[in-house]
């Protein structure tokens, strides 16, 4: 039981591994489009996306339902992707 309470501490110490953003667009094939970051919605626009999309801009609403096959896209106010999660 000593030695258990030993490796308590060093456990609580151990940092966690950041998980992978790639793995995580690959539910919704984010990672096919992981060009469109830094881009305008324009060029959004010229792409075919076949599949559910959820566009999300500072400030907007967003519903909390969870659907892994859909893509989000996230613009700041400039216009320009900053982001794709899946949800």
């Amino acid at each position: 039981m000593k030695r258990l309470l030993l490796i308590l501490p060093l456990v609580a110490c151990t940092p966690i591994a950041e998980p992978d953003a790639s793995a995580d667009l690959k539910s919704c094939k984010g990672d096919e489009f992981a060009y469109l970051v830094g881009q305008t919605t324009d060029e959004l626009e010229k792409t075919l996306i076949l599949q559910p999309v959820r566009m999300i801009r500072p400030g907007s609403i967003v519903s909390q339902e969870y659907m892994p096959q859909r893509m989000n896209i996230h613009v700041n106010n400039a216009g320009k992707v900053q982001r794709l999660s899946c949800g």
